[in-house]
């Protein structure tokens, strides 16, 4: 007798707006101007940030107060670095378009494998719920993956009472939720991670001023991404790509 195994991906539309949460700034650091955020995890003191852009990407270990890297490796000039996750003792970075990712030693940042995803995806943001690696690919889907094999498990679309959302970007997950960036908007959603319903907004942009907004190289870019969570202070790191700071919020 051989037993089949069907797996069904079902679509929940909310039956209620999502709530709009506030923020309040509790610190605020400086980033490196050259850092174009693709990825932002914080571990026992330290910020671990994958960042993008084709000959410049990087994966690194990162002081808080300063934005200085502690170790940091750059990834092949074809690559474009995107999300990165913690998983126990690694670190997991995917690329864009190149259908693969690499993991790493959490400690000394040396790469101790590659992986692959379907080619049909592309690679954007990246977290962990304690099982399973849930990534994004610009889309309004989430896929959930298998640990460490990276065997497809299921996915859900991202909506509200109202709409679906595309463009979902870094994520973060918390307690049975994922905060993501939407890529070139300035607000994070949060995410039923069971269902896909988006059950509150952020806006953050004013997080940068006027004034800081105009220093960037390219304003229209250059948006909010990374979301690193320090559950001892139920605190969010919060920056942008080459943005010039690190902003620690509590969201409520």
């Amino acid at each position: 007798n051989s037993t089949q195994i069907k797996k069904r991906n079902i679509e929940i539309w909310s039956q209620k707006s999502p709530e709009l949460l506030n923020y309040k700034i509790i610190n605020t650091y400086t980033h490196d101007k050259n850092a174009y955020t693709q990825g932002l995890q914080y571990q026992n003191g330290f910020l671990y940030e994958g960042t993008g852009q084709f000959g410049k990407s990087t994966i690194r270990k990162v002081e808080i107060t300063n934005g200085n890297s502690i170790k940091k490796q750059e990834l092949p000039s074809h690559q474009f670095g995107e999300g990165i996750t913690i998983v126990n003792d690694k670190l997991y970075q995917l690329t864009w378009k190149s259908t693969s990712g690499y993991i790493y030693d959490l400690n000394s940042l040396d790469k101790i494998q590659s992986f692959n995803y379907p080619q049909n995806l592309e690679g954007w943001g990246l977290t962990y719920n304690g099982t399973e690696l849930i990534m994004s690919d610009g889309s309004d889907r989430l896929f959930f993956w298998n640990e460490p094999e990276l065997t497809s498990d299921h996915f859900i679309k991202v909506g509200d009472n109202k709409q679906t959302y595309g463009n979902i970007n870094e994520l973060e997950y918390i307690d049975g939720f994922i905060y993501a960036n939407i890529y070139l908007q300035n607000i994070i959603l949060k995410i039923d991670a069971n269902t896909g319903e988006v059950v509150a907004k952020i806006d953050f942009s004013s997080l940068l001023s006027e004034k800081e907004k105009l220093t960037l190289r390219d304003p229209s870019g250059e948006v909010l991404n990374g979301i690193a969570y320090n559950s001892s202070t139920q605190t969010f790191y919060i920056t942008g790509k080459d943005w010039p700071k690190l902003f620690e919020v509590k969201i409520f």
